[in-house]
């Protein structure tokens, strides 16, 4: 079973080192890991490159800055695995990630969505806690009601799936993660691994998290584009 690994990057010279070694370090091996650059300026690309020309499972592909969502959707567009995993280039994966969740996914053909538990390190603060959201079978409505929050990092997800949400909106300013699950979690089953298997980096300096204003606009354009689906999950 072979998944892909997506990770979007942008002026990420200080983080994506540590992304790619965790790629590097996972115990089950057949991957790939497709690096998309979305115009960075500084030396992510050229970091990229030098992972690339040491191990043949990993490929840059640079393009214009046309926004991670973009990106996402060019590494997806390039994937060779039935199954995806996305990655952001500020965050990195614990060792057994892909091993716990594939195992998951080969017990249980029909699974669409395998997710886990995440840690979160505030970079105001530098608290750490961890998100233990249980997503089973059909989730959405948990999702509209802010019970459960899935990101980017934690699922492993069927391809076929992605193409047909007719891959990821690239037009959504902010809650990008949010917007997919809220298509997704109409067509698929999911299923969670109940361990911590990937660390997310909360606030870092340049995230959408510190802009409130493109957060803001984020929620409005979700809330307009899926308000039947709000609507009929609330009903006067």
């Amino acid at each position: 079973m072979l998944v892909s690994i997506i990770i979007p990057t942008y002026n990420r010279e200080y983080s994506l080192k540590t992304a790619i070694d965790s790629c590097l370090a996972q115990t089950y091996e057949n991957w790939e890991c497709i690096i998309v650059d979305d115009g960075s300026v500084d030396d992510s690309a050229i970091i990229a490159k030098k992972y690339c020309d040491l191990d043949s499972r990993l490929k840059l592909i640079k393009q214009n800055n046309l926004g991670a969502q973009a990106a996402r959707n060019t590494g997806l567009r390039n994937a060779k695995g039935d199954w995806v995993n996305f990655l952001d280039s500020d965050d990195a994966f614990f060792p057994r990630k892909l091993e716990f969740q594939v195992k998951q996914i080969k017990a249980n053909k029909s699974i669409d969505i395998s997710t886990c538990y995440g840690r979160v390190l505030d970079q105001r603060t530098k608290k750490e806690f961890n998100t233990k959201y249980k997503t089973q079978g059909l989730i959405l409505e948990d999702l509209i009601k802010g019970n459960i929050y899935v990101d980017f990092n934690s699922p492993i997800i069927r391809k076929t799936k992605l193409i047909e949400i007719g891959f990821l909106d690239e037009s959504c300013p902010s809650f990008q993660e949010w917007e997919t699950h809220l298509r997704l979690a109409k067509i698929c089953s999911y299923n969670y691994v109940p361990k911590v298997l990937y660390l997310y980096n909360l606030y870092q300096p340049d995230s959408i998290h510190t802009n409130e204003a493109r957060q803001i606009e984020g929620l409005l354009y979700i809330y307009k584009k899926h308000f039947d689906t709000f609507l009929n999950m609330n009903p006067k």
